[in-house]
């Protein structure tokens, strides 16, 4: 094991719409497995703690220190794992697609989405079709490596995989994981596929991804 261990568990979900303190739960249900397992990191989809509802997100929004996160960190912390988890987050007047990423040491770190999706065939698990993201939401920058097991990941937020200057950068500053935090439609999923194995191979970065 030492510093070559890597274990990544990928949380393949299907959100309950706009419910958070469900949706909490099953996270930390699933987390609880992962961690059982030994999981050094669980992944979860884009939005996972809300559903992908792109109307919703206004008033479901999170701020930077909600405490809806602290069960999370609190897991985290208490079984010595990282845990990703996808919600819409304010940050001062701007609402962005965030990733909340809690450490064992008890930090809560926040990824922001750089790149709006457009989907025009787009269902979530319901078979509704959410609208545009651009509609609701703003290009964000928060873009923080994480440190497990003598490796280094990043993350990606689904329409971020489809900037090739994304995985790119993260390889340049030193990220040899690459973790993809999905809202994936059918007919794409074939294609944001290969995008990603090409990433694994043309960086040498083991890739994970949630849906």
């Amino acid at each position: 094991m030492g510093n070559d261990r890597r274990s990544i568990a990928v949380a393949q979900t299907c959100p309950v719409r706009g419910d958070v303190d469900a949706n909490l739960e099953e996270h930390l249900r699933l987390a609880d497995c992962a961690a059982a397992e030994g999981a050094q990191v669980v992944l979860f989809p884009e939005l996972s703690l809300t559903g992908y509802e792109i109307g919703l997100a206004d008033q479901l929004a999170f701020s930077e220190d909600d405490s809806r996160i602290t069960p999370i960190a609190e897991f985290a912390a208490a079984r010595g794992i990282i845990v990703i988890a996808g919600a819409p987050v304010r940050i001062g007047s701007r609402l962005h697609i965030g990733a909340f990423i809690a450490g064992p040491d008890r930090t809560v770190q926040l990824y922001t989405k750089q790149r709006m999706g457009a989907f025009s065939e787009a269902a979530r698990c319901d078979g509704t079709v959410p609208p545009a993201e651009r509609t609701a939401f703003q290009p964000g920058d928060r873009d923080p490596l994480i440190g497990f097991g003598g490796r280094t990941a990043a993350i990606a937020i689904c329409a971020d995989i489809g900037q090739p200057l994304h995985p790119q950068r993260a390889a340049a500053r030193g990220a040899d994981t690459y973790l993809a935090s999905m809202f994936v439609i059918p007919s794409e999923f074939a294609g944001d596929s290969v995008k990603l194995s090409r990433y694994a191979a043309g960086y040498s970065m083991v890739v994970a991804l949630a849906n």
